[in-house]
């Protein structure tokens, strides 16, 4: 049985203008992929302009070893 103590932080940034655009906080043993997902669509839907600039999500070094699919139809 596998079991996680704490919580994670979710962030979606503007990089260039540093500055928090989403932010979630989820159980440690949520699903970050599932996470990511609600988060972006939360995004698009209170801000279409500003997540059609969205050009690129980065993670954690974990996630850099899967691809993480876009569900954006």
């Amino acid at each position: 049985m596998t079991s996680w103590i704490g919580y994670k932080l979710h962030v979606i940034a503007d990089t260039r203008h540093e500055i928090q655009v989403a932010v979630s906080l989820t159980r440690a043993s949520a699903s970050e992929v599932k996470e990511l997902k609600r988060m972006a669509s939360g995004l698009m839907e209170r801000d279409p302009a500003l997540a059609g600039r969205c050009s690129e999500f980065s993670a954690d070094r974990g996630r850099d070893q899967r691809p993480t699919t876009s569900s954006s139809a």
